[in-house]
């Protein structure tokens, strides 16, 4: 799919939590326009930048050309689609097609079925233009197609890569728990190795297995394209892409072949690399994929458990403070080998052997515990969410220079830090399976859970919200700042995030009343176009800006009245009353709604709503804005409507109208009025944030009302069960 300048559009996917990482890689390929999206990155270019993120990515598993991305009310339209693609352009005679399909989709009751239609339309339509019909070879095609199937639409793509980018073509041979070469690299650039390879420092690995990390590792200190192995023996798929130029790629073969001679006589033979292994076998497979990849001469190899290393040679005497670089490993989690309980011994050697050999030097280690790596019992100074295939790991930057006594950052004691981080995990690996179901980037991962730090934090993409509850009366301003900033900094640590991606709102006692100050960071008050990003929650995007409102332009404790709408409003036309930045009309519209009208006073908000339409590509005839006050527009308005939804403020005293709206006293008017405009058989929405109110009994006895309050509540906030009540009415 070609875009209005006459580039492709490309995704270049990743285990989760390499999003952002992947997007600072590709602009650094010069790939500016890339930007990071669930379990991938999107960019835009021509070919040869689709082949450069092949060639030169270290952390992608595939670079994917988008052929079309189409929506998909029902298998039939994935044929039509397909079919409708210039495969004669495409495809060279006699080529052997494979098609992958993931994702899932109403109609498709597996994959095997999509991969049929759309290789069953791609013959179809070379034998209307008189071509051959392409061979189909599962193992080794010539051109791997994948097909990604979302509840509503669907993309078609070339892979440019074949088979996963994380075959480098280096190993030989893995151990029992292998770890993916792009993980890997990642593992490095968090632990801040490029940085270290350049200034010339050492890299050790306790527990190489077969050498993966140190390949890695060889390869970013020498500067060796990871795909250059691979590209010399032409095993890519861009290599059958009509838009291939063979004289282009050569030339960027040869750029590549150039850097990795140079890098490789930079490093000499000064065997800055150390792996050991406790298994001779693993350390005889190490030393193989070394020789393969011609790395041997640069990396000493010896089988020692442990608790034995000594600090080599190599490193000379400990010179603190100067880092002499980094150790690095993926020990055992207790997945495949050991348990984790026999395996605590091994990691508190590891922290034993880091202190009083390593102390000059960085350290980090990946594991699928925490409880393993709490066994270190080493500082932590950061920690980063990644996945080793299903597995959800952590890796863990320590400080080897400092004893189990003294550790815990600055600002919190070792205890109140290590309670406050085991909150978060707690609620963390609570909600990991509703978060991995909902596809959301933004949930509520603390609530006031302990009765000393009231707060509550969201997490918004990589970004941290933090908002502070207000301190009983009693307690003093200095105690409450310390727990507040303690837990700030708890949550800044088991998220890694820094302190520009930090948006913390604190209730202060004024004249008024307690009230949240202006949304801040610390030390820092702007407004900045800046601070708009972009989110996903499902398969829809949304703009958020957690500093300059006091909302943040995504209600979370809404999330699944959002999904009902979208079930439920296919052909339907959908009111949304004080719609804020539009969101559940986004998803009225993409679940099928015939039209939407989303009415709201502010035209800050509308321009927020449009923002949010066009970013997932909505039709603007199909989806109304109107700037006017909600009570008037259903007083001057005669359209019936077959959804609506009305989530109004509690209390409104807007300069752009007379009426002040108090909910308490105005919501049965609100209600009559809005039902006025509700078609027969619809239904009404009615959702709202007033603890206190209550519906007057005379709506039960013109309307049937259900609460659904409990039923709209996600799991993110169970501790907070009343931050919102919700009923759906409909005429009697």
């Amino acid at each position: 799919m070609r875009t209005e300048h006459g580039q492709f559009d490309f995704f270049a996917s990743c285990p989760k939590g390499l999003e952002y990482l992947l997007k600072d890689e590709l602009h650094a390929l010069d790939l500016k326009d890339a930007h990071e999206a669930m379990a991938g990155a999107h960019f835009k270019g021509g070919l040869m930048d689709g082949v450069r993120a092949c060639m030169e990515s270290r952390l992608a598993s595939r670079v994917l050309h988008v052929l079309s991305r189409f929506a998909l009310p029902d298998a039939d339209t994935l044929y039509e689609r397909a079919f409708a693609l210039p495969w004669e352009n495409l495809l060279k005679p006699g080529l052997a097609i494979a098609v992958d399909v993931s994702g899932s989709a109403p109609g498709f009751n597996n994959t095997q079925f999509a991969a049929y239609r759309v290789k069953d339309a791609i013959c179809d339509r070379m034998k209307a233009y008189g071509m051959e019909r392409p061979n189909v070879d599962l193992e080794d095609p010539d051109v791997r197609l994948r097909v990604h199937l979302h509840p509503r639409d669907a993309a078609l793509m070339w892979d440019l890569a074949g088979s996963p980018l994380h075959e480098r073509g280096f190993r030989l041979a893995q151990g029992e728990a292998p770890i993916k070469e792009n993980l890997a690299a990642a593992m490095l650039i968090r632990a801040g190795w490029p940085a270290l390879a350049q200034a010339g420092k050492a890299l050790i690995d306790p527990m190489c297995g077969a050498g993966t990390i140190l390949m890695e590792a060889v390869m970013i200190a020498a500067d060796i394209a990871p795909g250059l192995r691979r590209a010399e023996l032409a095993q890519f798929g861009f290599f059958k892409h009509p838009k291939f130029e063979l004289a282009r790629f050569e030339l960027a073969l040869a750029d590549a072949r150039a850097r990795a001679k140079a890098g490789l006589t930079a490093l000499g033979l000064s065997q800055r690399f150390f792996g050991f292994d406790v298994s001779p076998v693993m350390i005889g497979q190490a030393k193989k994929n070394l020789a393969h990849a011609g790395f041997a001469g640069f990396v000493r190899l010896e089988a020692i458990s442990v608790e034995h290393i000594s600090r080599p040679a190599a490193l000379g005497e400990i010179a603190l403070p100067e880092c002499a670089g980094l150790v690095i490993s993926n020990p055992p989690y207790g997945e495949r080998i050991g348990t984790p309980e026999k395996l605590v011994a091994l990691y508190r050697q590891f922290g034993q052997v880091l202190n009083s050999q390593f102390p000059d030097c960085k350290a980090a280690a990946i594991s699928s515990e925490r409880t393993l790596l709490d066994a270190v019992q080493l500082p932590v100074q950061k920690r980063y969410q990644l996945k080793n295939g299903a597995l959800d790991c952590e890796l863990a930057i320590f400080d080897p220079s400092r004893t189990p006594k003294t550790r815990g950052p600055i600002g919190a004691d070792a205890d109140t830090l290590d309670m406050l981080t085991r909150r978060l995990d707690k609620n963390l690996r609570r909600l990991k399976s509703y978060l991995s179901q909902a596809n959301t980037q933004c949930y509520r991962v603390y609530d006031a859970d302990l009765p000393d730090y009231s707060a509550a934090i969201d997490r918004y993409g990589d970004w941290l919200h933090i908002q502070e509850y207000q301190a009983p009366k009693e307690i003093p301003d200095h105690i409450a700042e310390k727990r507040l900033h303690a837990l700030v900094q708890a949550a800044c640590q088991v998220f890694d995030c820094p302190p520009e991606r930090l948006s913390l709102k604190q209730r202060r006692r004024d004249k008024g009343g307690s009230q949240y100050g202006r949304s801040h960071r610390f030390g820092e008050q702007r407004t900045d176009p800046a601070n708009f990003f972009e989110v996903q929650e499902g398969q829809h995007r949304f703009i958020v800006n957690l500093r300059d409102y006091l909302d943040t332009g995504l209600f979370l404790d809404s999330r699944m009245l959002r999904h009902r709408i979208e079930k439920s409003c296919s052909g339907k036309r959908f009111l949304n009353l004080f719609c804020y930045t539009g969101s559940a009309s986004v998803y009225a519209s993409a679940g099928g709604a015939s039209e939407t009208v989303s009415v709201d006073l502010s035209p800050t908000y509308l321009d927020w709503a449009d923002r949010n339409f066009s970013l997932n590509e909505l039709d603007p005839a199909c989806n109304e804005l109107i700037q006017a006050d909600s009570f008037e527009f259903l007083e001057n308005s005669t359209a019936q409507f077959d959804l609506i939804y009305l989530d109004p403020p509690t209390f409104s005293n807007s300069k752009r109208t007379d009426r002040v709206l108090d909910l308490e006293t105005d919501h049965v008017e609100l209600i009559d009025k809005t039902m006025q405009r509700l078609s027969a058989g619809g239904e009404l929405i009615f959702v709202t944030n007033a603890k206190k109110l209550k519906l007057q009994a005379e709506l039960s006895e013109r309307y049937t009302i259900h609460d659904i309050s409990q039923k709209t509540l996600p799991p993110d906030y169970e501790r907070h069960a009343d931050i919102h009540r919700a009923w759906v009415l409909r005429k009697r």
